[in-house]
């Protein structure tokens, strides 16, 4: 079993989309004390610690991800009393704190931003990045539609920004910004923050001189440079650059400065196909982990997952830990992605049997031990910047960050007051009232799931092996640790499967199943969407 100092090689984490777990003022918008008032139902579920989406004073032009100030606590979420009640309850109940540390730019209202526009022989002057010119000096695109650069209204200079126009980045070349930046995280971790789960963090570091991106030539990339010119380039000088480096060595340097484990924990901003990338940017100078985003984006399939699985793990073997993120608030919601109509319950229950059931740390959003499905937002309702930009053919974000549901009370329990969005459509029956009360709920499998990764000797660390061809209906891997031996087995088809158990393997016992299985001499008969834990001998 891992030790104390290293819980996170073997964390569960619970991502708080802060604006949508829990309003306590009546406002519409989730809070940090609303969050407080909810951490014993996270105790319950089973989790170790909690990802609070960004907590600082922003304009909200990317609802948060667009920081004006690092060192405060925003007013709407009850500023930096509601955030120490936080801190100090969720540690009281051995729950850990993590933020989003959101560096690779501020917003354009940022004291930081403001005093670089106006003074360009000032203390900022560098602090981000400019460009002097009719033109900018680069092809960048930005990953929210159109170039990366803007011209700057009052200086009628160009400035980068790799998301919206007021989300400019920083310029981490510049050896003052890194100084602020590692400056305010010390700040948080001597507050009592365990870490931090770093926003596009392998965007920081920008090529020396801007060099242009080279233009991808396959079919998606030339279809893709008019509309969505982003996904048309290869991001060689704005993304994964060497200089990045130093920069993690540094910061972990910080975070292994504090006594107990400060964790840090990577968002790679990646391309599909480019997964394996993530890996190595972890180890003892770098991140403690980073998000690998294969297995999210894998289509429903035994033989698909077994594909993405084995990827992560062999890009993460012998010198990091994988961490298994299979929905946020930036993707459809899960149970949309990998539902299935009337077995949409059956297939979330195996989603918790596969994930949490895998070594290293796992990560879960909030509602998706619900089921909860996409939200399918009117026109006037869309909030999100890039959904308000490219309605009709992209909706934006906000059909998975709709509030909560906790009850069938008005708006789910979730505010007395109208919701910032509104609920998504089955809140009165897929709720965490209506789930904690029923013992074969996706609920209770998320919790079942998180117990055995706490409490079973093979499930606590180890190895984990899968077989050496995919199932064409099966997903199954065994797990190994010094106390005991156990296998996970899921039939992700709509029909029973009989699977025979290797020879060298007897079943001890089912520590845990959902739907139909048996055990026979000859091996397993699976029903439809079904699956197990099997404690092994041999």
């Amino acid at each position: 079993m891992d030790s104390p100092a290293e819980w996170w090689r073997h964390g569960s984490v619970y991502q708080v989309y802060l604006r949508s777990f829990q309003d306590s003022d009546g406002d519409g918008v989730g809070d940090l004390e609303g969050a407080r008032q909810r951490l014993d139902e996270l105790v319950a579920l089973g989790v170790d610690t909690i990802w609070l989406s960004p907590v600082h004073p922003s304009p909200d032009r990317d609802f948060g991800y667009d920081v004006a100030d690092y060192d405060d606590v925003a007013a709407i979420y009850g500023g930096r009393s509601a955030l120490r009640k936080l801190v100090d309850d969720a540690h009281s109940r051995g729950l850990r704190v993590l933020l989003d540390g959101v560096f690779n730019h501020t917003s354009d209202q940022h004291a930081w931003f403001r005093s670089s526009a106006v003074d360009p022989e000032g203390p900022h002057a560098r602090w981000y990045h400019w460009h002097e010119g009719e033109r900018p000096p680069n092809n960048w695109a930005s990953t929210f539609g159109g170039p990366a650069w803007t011209a700057h209204a009052a200086s009628g200079r160009w400035y980068l920004h790799s998301f919206a126009s007021e989300q400019p980045d920083l310029n981490w070349s510049e050896p003052a910004v890194e100084a602020a930046v590692l400056a305010s995280m010390k700040r948080w971790f001597e507050f009592g923050i365990d870490g931090f789960r770093l926003d596009v963090f392998n965007n920081y570091a920008k090529h020396p001189t801007l060099a242009d991106n080279p233009w991808r030539t396959d079919l998606l990339g030339r279809l893709a440079r008019l509309a969505y010119p982003f996904l048309a380039q290869d991001h060689i000088h704005d993304r994964d650059r060497p200089e990045l480096a130093s920069i993690l060595m540094r910061m972990r340097t910080l975070a292994d400065s504090f006594e107990g484990s400060r964790v840090l924990v990577g968002e790679t901003l990646d391309e599909r196909f480019r997964y394996d990338r993530a890996s190595g940017w972890c180890g003892a100078d770098r991140l403690h982990l980073a998000f690998h985003f294969r297995w999210l984006h894998t289509q429903w399939s035994a033989p698909r997952f077994h594909a993405a699985i084995r990827a992560q793990l062999d890009a993460f073997s012998g010198h990091a830990t994988p961490t298994w993120v299979l929905g946020n608030h930036d993707f459809p919601r899960l149970a949309t992605r990998w539902g299935a109509g009337s077995h949409t319950d059956a297939r979330m229950k195996l989603v918790a049997l596969m994930q949490l059931g895998l070594p290293g740390m796992v990560v879960v959003y909030q509602g998706d031990e619900l089921g909860t499905p996409e939200a399918r937002l009117s026109r006037s309702r869309i909030q999100d910047p890039p959904g308000k930009r490219f309605w009709p053919l992209y909706r934006g974000r906000d059909g998975c960050r709709t509030p909560m549901a906790w009850s069938s009370d008005p708006h789910g329990g979730f505010s007395i007051g109208q919701p910032w969005l509104p609920l998504h459509a089955d809140w009165a029956r897929r709720n965490v009232m209506h789930q904690r009360a029923a013992p074969d709920s996706i609920w209770s499998a998320y919790r079942a799931m998180l117990h055995l990764r706490r409490t079973h000797p093979a499930l606590t660390g180890g190895t984990v092996t899968l077989p050496e061809e995919p199932h064409p209906a099966v997903l199954t891997y065994r797990r190994d640790t010094p106390s005991g031996s156990a296998r996970i087995v899921a039939n992700l088809s709509p029909v029973p499967v009989h699977w025979a158990l290797p020879s060298s393997e007897t079943v001890d016992g089912v520590p845990w199943v959902t739907g139909g299985l048996d055990v026979h001499r000859e091996g397993l008969r699976l029903g439809a969407y079904s699956g197990g834990v099997l404690a092994l001998t041999g």
